[in-house]
């Protein structure tokens, strides 16, 4: 038996495996998707000026004076943003995106603090198509890995007890897009899961498909563990989820941005 962690970039699989890896499962990865993943968090450190915002943002179309949206965002992270200083103690927050530029109200400087994202801190924890087609799967009995739903046709044939996890498709879309420059529409990524849910749920091979929502591995890291029918100690799997890495919420996001 293989154990195979699976879902759309961006929604929690590499966390998950980290949490698989402290909790005793033995993981396979890739050393070259780590040198991407790192190269990726450089660039992101280095050009991604991120800010957080502690207050109402009502954001609004210069030239149709309409509001386009509002949100209560604290610290959520929000990529492309920039702000001008009124005076010492407040700014005016700016939105560009997609060559559409938005301004906002006016905030008090205490609400807005510069950070960077950094996507993947510890690792991708994942195998590359490559990697799978030399891989000797009887060898590897009872370890895990990692593979995002684009590259689910590569799985080779064995027996497979299988987690996939789901997030908020527009969480998805904005992580990725400040994390790293993907560009792609909730659609897309929509039909990318529904292709990767057939694909297992026709396999005969895969023998067992447990799905965990992105949110409850973040906020009952314990209780996903415990109820997982996996080899591992759930207490330290659970104890290395961090939920503060959780940035980009639903519930604190501007949609469309």
């Amino acid at each position: 038996m293989i154990y195979l962690v699976t879902g759309f970039m961006r929604s929690g699989t590499s966390a998950f495996m980290q949490a698989l890896q402290a909790g005793g499962l033995e993981i396979l990865s890739s050393e070259s998707r780590d040198k991407l993943n790192h190269a990726h968090s450089d660039k992101a450190a280095q050009d991604n000026r991120v800010f957080k915002l502690n207050t109402w943002c009502v954001i609004y179309d210069e030239k149709t004076k309409k509001n386009i949206a509002e949100s209560y965002m604290p610290y959520c992270e929000i990529p492309r943003l920039i702000y001008r200083s009124l005076n010492e103690n407040e700014v005016v927050v700016n939105i560009s995106y997609n060559g559409k530029h938005y301004v906002g109200d006016v905030v008090d400087k205490k609400y807005v603090v510069e950070d960077s994202y950094t996507p993947n801190p510890e690792s991708l924890f994942e195998l590359t198509p490559e990697d799978l087609a030399v891989l000797d799967l009887n060898a590897n009995t009872n370890k895990t890995f990692k593979i995002v739903a684009p590259m689910i046709n590569a799985l080779p044939v064995h027996e497979y007890k299988v987690v996939l996890l789901r997030r908020d498709l527009e969480e998805i879309r904005q992580s990725l897009e400040a994390g790293f420059n993907i560009k792609i529409a909730v659609e897309e990524i929509e039909t990318a899961m529904y292709q990767l849910t057939a694909i297992l749920n026709n396999r005969k091979d895969i023998k067992e498909v447990i799905e965990i929502k992105h949110k409850d591995l973040m906020f009952n890291p314990e209780e996903v563990f415990k109820s997982l029918s996996w080899p591992i100690d759930y207490k330290k799997a659970a104890s290395v989820i961090k939920p503060e890495l959780y940035r980009f919420r639903k519930d604190k996001l501007v949609v469309g941005l």
